[in-house]
């Protein structure tokens, strides 16, 4: 099954000018660590590994190397997740978020679009969207932080069972079953672990950065009968407090269902601005 996921996009940039993040004061007081509105990122992808592993969301499954463009948008306040038709999903939230928009210089009519929840002092999977009509909304966001502010080694996060989010995918990918949507907004179930490693410096397109290793591997079960699938994505990140954005993401997928598959997607910034 092609499952599309918030974990399997990411980020690229390129120094074009002097940039400098900026801190947001977020609800409760807390400070969070988040770009300038419009900063841009571009990454060079790089997929490796089995198709119905590699859902890069934005590209055919055949392309195995291009860019992605991560741009800020800035925070919106009192965001609700969407359902099926774009209704707001009123039974979570709302939630002040951080909304980066993704797209490929070659694909204009695919737009994605991440809305990261501002919990206390993490970043947190929220709802993700495609000009597609795929929708992904993780309803106890508090559950899914993927960083946490300021960035420190040794922190870490695990949820303490699976929580439930909803999936909506118009166009799977498998003839035997072309759509599949969460029933109820709660069919399908997931959990995550985050941690940060020591500071260190590395070197990307872009430049080199003094980056903290922030590894978050979200484990989700969705379906039943010939849609079940279990899948385990980890997302090994480094981390920039000086763009407050990652510099490099490697992607591993294992999509374990009527087919099992295995990918990885490797992602460098190459330019920012």
């Amino acid at each position: 099954m092609k499952l599309n996921s918030l974990c399997m996009v990411g980020i690229i940039v390129t120094m074009c000018i002097m940039f400098s993040g900026g801190i947001l004061m977020a609800q409760m007081g807390a400070d969070i660590a988040l770009p300038a509105n419009g900063s841009t990122f571009t990454f060079n992808v790089k997929a490796t590994g089995d198709n119905g592993g590699r859902t890069p969301i934005l590209e055919p499954m055949n392309v195995n190397n291009y860019e992605e463009v991560h741009v800020f948008k800035g925070v919106i306040e009192n965001f609700y997740a969407k359902g099926k038709n774009g209704e707001d999903i009123k039974n979570v939230g709302p939630y002040d978020v951080a909304h980066f928009e993704i797209t490929r210089p070659e694909v204009y009519d695919v737009v994605a679009n991440w809305y990261y929840a501002i919990v206390g002092s993490s970043l947190a999977f929220y709802y993700q969207e495609l000009t597609s009509g795929d929708r992904e909304a993780f309803l106890t966001p508090e559950q899914f932080p993927i960083v946490h502010f300021p960035l420190e080694e040794g922190y870490s996060f695990s949820s303490d069972k699976m929580y439930p989010f909803y999936l909506n995918l118009p166009k799977t990918g498998i003839s035997i079953a072309p759509h599949y949507e969460s029933r109820n907004y709660t069919a399908d179930e997931g959990k995550i672990e985050m941690s940060v490693g020591k500071m260190k410096k590395v070197t990307v397109g872009a430049g080199q950065f003094d980056c903290y290793p922030v590894v978050v591997k979200l484990t989700t079960d969705t379906g039943s009968a010939i849609t079940a699938a279990k899948t385990e994505i980890v997302h090994d990140r480094c981390w920039s407090p000086e763009l407050n954005y990652y510099v490099t993401e490697k992607t591993t997928v294992f999509l374990n269902a009527l087919v099992d598959s295995k990918a990885t997607i490797e992602k460098e910034l190459i330019s920012y601005k």
